[in-house]
């Protein structure tokens, strides 16, 4: 009550400042010179890193293998940070994360000094044959994937299943969130959550063509929806897959203690977004 009065007049002012010519100008230059110092920031680091690495200079960084954890531990981090707000810097993630990776990968091998030791030069190849090994497992998860469903996509395999979820949804839009969700939840544990994500959404870019705003956030559910219907099965994961090949778990135990945490992670994301779509009538709400 005492300060609202005080505080109203300040809002306002703050609300016709952005209405405003000059106000528009200096927040745009504003968002401008944000963008600027996030790139150079992410940019200089990784670029100081590299050189830091060639040069093998200074020892204390270079030979100390808990600050050389400590420093890959703080860019891979700054990645993530630049890739995540990729739309709001508009910088390329795929080179922040090529010059990240050859950053990282060049300071963690000087650090074995390769070329004075033989010792650390197996070791090197050793830790390079594995990253190439993990990379590559992914690499031929993918592609696979990927292929298959852009064959399909080619030759209409979806029209099927495209014209099953528009009987299903009678015309009223509101009800192609809970039909994807849970088709996708349960196609993702009999093939893998990726494969799963991409059929999906396949299908909801034939579904919902004009509205590309309710279409993101079915994909943000549908996403969601897979990955969580990936865990509970040996087979919906890549992780899960190769932690049942080498024993490390069972399917029957998997299903038993991961279902009913996966359902609720995968189905309490939907409700929240459908129950607030149909109390606010508004773009994903119903249709006649």
């Amino acid at each position: 009550p005492s300060a609202s009065p005080s505080s109203s007049p300040r809002l306002h002012g703050f609300q016709n400042f952005r209405k405003s010519k000059s106000g528009k100008v200096i927040i745009k230059k504003a968002r401008v010179t944000a963008r600027v110092i996030v790139k150079v920031v992410a940019v200089g680091m990784m670029v100081t890193t590299l050189l830091v690495a060639a040069l093998s200079w200074p020892p204390w960084v270079v030979d100390d293998e808990k600050r050389r954890s400590q420093i890959m531990s703080f860019l891979f981090c700054a990645g993530l940070f630049v890739v995540a707000v990729e739309d709001i810097v508009r910088i390329n993630k795929s080179a922040v994360m090529l010059l990240l990776a050859a950053s990282m990968w060049t300071l963690l091998a000087v650090g074995y000094h390769p070329t004075k030791s033989k010792v650390g030069a197996k070791e090197l190849h050793h830790e390079l044959n594995r990253g190439l090994q993990d990379v590559g497992s992914v690499i031929l998860f993918l592609l696979p994937a990927m292929g298959v469903v852009e064959s399909m996509d080619h030759f209409d395999g979806f029209a099927l299943v495209t014209t099953t979820i528009r009987k299903c949804m009678a015309g009223q839009r509101g009800r192609l969130m809970p039909i994807v969700c849970v088709f996708v939840f349960a196609l993702s544990s009999v093939i893998d959550n990726l494969t799963a994500t991409i059929v999906a959404l396949k299908i909801l870019k034939n579904l919902v063509v004009d509205d590309r705003e309710y279409r993101h956030l079915c994909g943000g559910l549908t996403v969601m929806a897979a990955n969580a219907g990936g865990v509970w099965s040996p087979v919906g994961d890549v992780t899960t897959t190769m932690l049942w090949i080498q024993g490390c778990v069972t399917a029957p135990r998997l299903v038993k203690s991961l279902l009913f945490p996966a359902m609720v992670a995968g189905f309490l994301p939907l409700c929240g977004v459908w129950w607030q779509q149909r109390r606010g009538g508004g773009r994903g709400a119903p249709g006649p």
